[in-house]
């Protein structure tokens, strides 16, 4: 990517950040936590008279962008109409909005997301029985991390584009087993699908690090589902005591995005795969007894 390409992409990341509504996130709101204000948008669909409470999804937005980049670049706020339930966008902290999954940043991203559970629940018809975490790149990252510390909590997740360093799985570690659905490019320059090594930091393949979460949550330790069909491999581990299922979908294009969803808007950006549609992969999977 050109130097100029850069500036425009950082430009308009920062003003998708600050310009009110754009990309539709729903609502914003702030929450003070550990005595910083931190943002995070509300999409509801509309209330059906005698309906129960609804899930939530809890939607994590990339390394240096913003709320309403996630929901432009997800489209889920769409699908959320259609599939009934409640989405949240939080918002990472810093100048490029990011989550602190590497410990170099001041803050508790931990807490901050566990306490923002606990303020949607009291304010929000929301099933408890069914939160679901799901991110982006570096918010992909962070949804593995707190769904492992509060698995007791979190019913299912989904992420894209999301690699994680050795160190980083070997600290991954969840209390009891999560479901996970996850999607990612072959052609990802972001996160190398194959693995690689930066800065004398070697991260795994996507395959290793997704196996090495089956494993984790006792799923048997070779897949039992293996299947590729016009260019897109799946593959699914399964844990026979608790029924979880852990699944890979890889396609071969749309580098470093969400599978059916828009991409982001500056010149040059990579467009995504429609060989899938993660939301509706991901709603089916959460739904899925």
């Amino acid at each position: 990517m050109s130097r100029i390409k850069k500036y425009v992409r950082v430009l308009l990341v920062l003003l998708l950040s600050v310009i009110p509504g754009c990309g539709s996130p729903g609502e914003r709101y702030s929450l003070r936590f550990e005595g910083r204000i931190r943002h995070y948008c509300i999409f509801q669909p509309e209330l059906l008279d005698g309906g129960g409470p609804l899930p939530l999804v809890i939607n994590l937005h990339g390394f240096s962008e913003s709320a309403a980049l996630e929901a432009y670049r997800s489209d889920m706020n769409a699908f959320a109409e259609k599939g009934y339930f409640i989405v949240c966008y939080p918002e990472g902290t810093g100048l490029r909005k990011a989550w602190n999954t590497d410990g170099r940043r001041r803050t508790d991203d931990f807490g901050f997301i566990s306490a923002l559970i606990d303020t949607l629940v009291a304010n929000y018809y929301v099933d408890t029985s069914r939160i679901y975490l799901v991110g982006f790149s570096n918010g992909g990252q962070m949804a593995l991390f707190v769904s492992a510390a509060l698995s007791e909590t979190i019913a299912g997740i989904a992420v894209a584009g999301a690699g994680l360093s050795q160190e980083q799985l070997e600290c991954l570690n969840p209390e009891r087993p999560v479901r996970l659905i996850a999607f990612h490019s072959r052609n990802d320059p972001a996160s190398t699908y194959e693995g690689y090594k930066y800065r004398g930091v070697f991260y795994p393949s996507i395959y290793e690090i997704i196996s090495t979460w089956a494993r984790k949550c006792g799923c048997n330790p070779e897949p039992d589902t293996t299947v590729f069909e016009d260019d897109v491999l799946k593959i699914r581990w399964h844990n026979d005591s608790t029924g979880i299922d852990v699944v890979l979908w890889t396609t071969p294009d749309g580098k470093h995005t969400w599978p059916g969803g828009k991409g982001i808007p500056f010149p040059g950006g990579a467009k995504p795969s429609r060989k899938i549609n993660s939301n509706e992969l991901m709603w089916e999977f959460f739904n899925t007894p």
